[in-house]
This record gives C-alpha cells, structure tokens and sequence, in this order.
C-alpha cells in the first residue's frame, strides 16, 4: 500500500502542476460515459465530414430543407469553425449539467470545472495548431483522419487526468486508442501507394519540396503512432501500477513507461520494465503486442515510403534539369 501511495504521488504529465490549481477532489462524472460520449461525437463529425466532402467532390447540391438536416448543418458549421472549442464546450455542458443534477448549483465548483476545462481545451488547439492544420496535407481524408487520431489521443488524457472525472473503463479507453492506432496504419498503406497524399499543401513550389513535404507528413502519422502506444500504456498504468514491473522493485513513473516504449518499439528490449497479467487481465501485455507488431510494421512502411520520396525527388531533379536546359536553348 505505501508503494502505491508513492507510485500515485509521482505523476508527471506535462500539465500537472496547472491542473492542480483547479483540482476538484471529487469524482462527479463517470468517465466511461464520458469517453463513450467524446466518442460518439468524435464519428459523428468524422462522418458529417466525409459526407459534406463526397458532395462537394460530387457536386451534389447539399439540401438543408428538413429539420434534421438543417440542425445536422449547424454542428458541422460550428464543428468546421471553431473545432475543438465546440466539442468541448459540449463535454463541458454535459459535465456541468450532471454535476448540477448530482449535487446542485455550486459556483465555486463550477468555475474550477470550466477553467480547467478551458485550459486543456487551449492545450489541445496548440497540440492540433503544431501537428494537424489547414495546410498540413493536400489530401483532405488524410487531413480528417489525422484530426480523429489527435481527437481520440486527447480525450483519452482528458479524462484520465481531470480530477473530477473518474478513471474510464480500461477496455474502453483501448478500444478507442486500438482504431487511433489502425487509422495509423491506414495512412501508411495508403502512402506507400500514393506517398503525395502525405505532402503538405503549398503554393511555394521548389526543387525537392515534394518529397520532404511526403518525409514530414511520414513523421507526423509516426508520430501519432508512437503517442497512441504510449497513452496505451500510460492508460494501464494510471488504471492500475500493477500493471507494470520494475526489476528490482525499483519505483517508476510515466516518463520511466515513455523510456518502455521507446525501448520495446525500436526491439532493444532490456526487460528492465515489464508487463504484468494483473488479476488475470491481460492489458498490458495486449499492449506489448501492439509495440511490437507496430515497430515491425512501421519499418516496413517508413522504408518503402523513403523508397517512394527517393523516386520522386529523382523525377523532381530530372523535370528541373528538363526545363532548365529547355529555356537555356531558347
């Protein structure tokens, strides 16, 4: 019990320290519900997306006649206009709603829900701002993808690390984190048959733009890939510590599980952190097999689209010589 109590005292994801200002010591919000929830809204506006852009592709006139269709068009509206703000100011409305239904009005309870609320909504546009913009591909499935990747990745740590959430259910939290993951190697296939769908969307065009615009885009989904393994793990550890093993009994923390992955996804191994079947559940190690499956998989794929990048930056060099040598002649 005193392991675990230092285990717990030992948390240091990056916005700790801010979030305990407005802790709220309370579990008020079921964090499966909620989760199942961010789920729900997150395939709703994937699938309004795609269906908006298949119209659009397809010049189908969009009709807005109907009650349903008119409301269905101001979400996707307000989901195309201000993103994140909108769908967590949904999750925020809902929290808020139960919390009044629970417990009652309370102000100062409130107020600390909706500051913290809003200080990882600002975390998470900056996170999606660095990754995942306007003009970071050409492609727009590959666009809508990579946002449903980031938006699963951040309402998972959403709910994990909100003190007035409850744990979610592990299950749950993996199955979400496991079709990030698969959406992850949708993009890589799909690039090793067209890499262009992974360069970035600009209107300065140079020598080799192209393909370190495909290498930059391959890093992206790589790294979406990595976070997604290790908010797996970091999933199971915040459920339960048992769920890992230190040899030697050695304390650890999440930046040691970071230091796991990174060790297992690159096949080094040391064996100095393991997974445990803890009380027969057989999560972590479902993980380890994910890592390792993942690394096998992305090196595959890395290299054939680093094959695909060389032939384009090849026929790149040969048009540029092509029409430097035409205008010379004239």
């Amino acid at each position: 019990m005193e392991l675990n109590n230092e285990l717990t005292n030992l948390t240091m994801h990056p916005l700790k320290s801010v979030l305990d200002d407005f802790s709220v010591n309370q579990n008020l919000v079921n964090g499966t519900q909620l989760l199942c929830l961010y789920y729900g809204l997150v395939i709703l506006f994937y699938i309004l997306d795609a269906v908006v852009d298949y119209k659009k592709s397809k010049n189908i006139e969009i009709s807005t006649k109907s009650p349903f269709q008119l409301y269905l068009s101001k979400l996707y509206t307000s989901y195309k206009n201000y993103g994140l703000f909108f769908l967590n100011g949904i999750i925020l409305i809902i929290c808020i709603s139960i919390i009044i239904f629970n417990i009652g009005f309370n102000w100062r309870l409130i107020l600390n829900i909706t500051a913290s609320v809003l200080f990882f909504t600002f975390f998470m546009k900056i996170v999606l701002r660095i990754f995942v913009n306007r003009h970071s591909y050409k492609d727009e499935m590959t666009i809508r993808i990579v946002n449903t990747i980031c938006f699963i990745l951040l309402g998972n740590y959403f709910c994990y690390n909100m003190s007035f959430i409850s744990s979610p259910n592990l299950l749950v939290s993996l199955t979400g984190l496991t079709i990030g993951l698969l959406l992850c190697v949708y993009i890589m296939l799909n690039s090793i048959f067209n890499p262009k769908i992974l360069q970035k969307d600009t209107k300065v065009h140079y020598i080799y733009s192209e393909s370190f615009g495909i290498l930059k885009g391959m890093l992206v989904v790589l790294f979406c890939m990595v976070a997604t393994l290790y908010l797996m793990v970091y999933c199971c550890y915040r459920t339960s510590p048992s769920f890992y093993a230190a040899s030697g009994n050695e304390i650890f923390n999440e930046w040691d599980l970071f230091y796991y992955l990174i060790i297992s996804f690159t096949t080094i191994g040391y064996g100095d952190i393991v997974p445990i079947r803890f009380h027969n559940m057989f999560y972590s190690r479902y993980v380890a097999i994910l890592i390792g499956l993942s690394s096998l998989f992305t090196t595959a794929c890395f290299v054939a689209a680093v094959i695909s990048t060389a032939n384009s930056l090849a026929k790149s060099s040969r048009d540029y010589e092509e029409a430097h040598e035409g205008a010379t002649c004239f």
